[in-house]
């Protein structure tokens, strides 16, 4: 299967939700329809999104993407005053040539979602836009129709030229987007 073109398999997760343990029987090609990284609460994403939405409002300035300029160092040797960093795991909504969608997870850090992939920045806390390929290949671990991914599994394609208007209709206004709808589950 030519990884670039349209076509692809069909993953249908109700298929895969019958059988508790399974893998993924062929190479799928998805568009990657929205990107959560799960292991900070809805407050902590809602303040990394508000940061892109007017930078000047945040306390603290921007050097790339993710580096923070450091205002203020403590001096004692209190271990309590270090700042926790969680680790980042990923949920991403897929969506199949067939217009199927699932969920995955990562099984290990991915690379394509921590790497930047082009010199174009995203101007959100993600590292890629949305709209983007990827090929879920065989073998990838499938428990109750969610895709478990992992670097060995899957291969992020980038973005392609014949899904464009999908890719803008996905990025553009994604930051405000995404502040209300986080507004709205904190709220509800």
């Amino acid at each position: 299967m030519d990884i670039t073109s349209g076509s692809s398999s069909v993953f249908k997760p109700a298929d895969y939700a019958k059988v508790p343990d399974s893998k993924v029987s062929t190479n799928i090609l998805f568009n990657v329809i929205h990107i959560e990284n799960i292991a900070v609460s809805r407050l902590s994403q809602l303040e990394d999104w508000r940061e892109y939405e007017d930078p000047s409002k945040i306390a603290v300035d921007r050097i790339n993407q993710s580096r923070r300029i450091i205002r203020e160092i403590s001096l004692e040797d209190d271990q309590s005053s270090m700042i926790y960093q969680p680790i980042e795991t990923y949920k991403l909504l897929l969506r199949d040539f067939s217009n199927n969608y699932c969920y995955a997870y990562e099984k290990e850090p991915l690379r394509f979602l921590r790497e930047s992939q082009s010199q174009t920045r995203t101007l959100t806390p993600l590292k890629i836009q949305l709209g983007g390929r990827l090929r879920v290949l065989s073998g990838a671990k499938v428990i109750n129709g969610v895709i478990y991914l992992d670097n060995g599994h899957c291969q992020y394609l980038g973005l392609q030229n014949q899904d464009q208007d999908l890719i803008d209709n996905l990025n553009t206004g994604l930051v405000l987007r995404n502040i209300e709808i986080l507004r709205a589950e904190l709220d509800s």
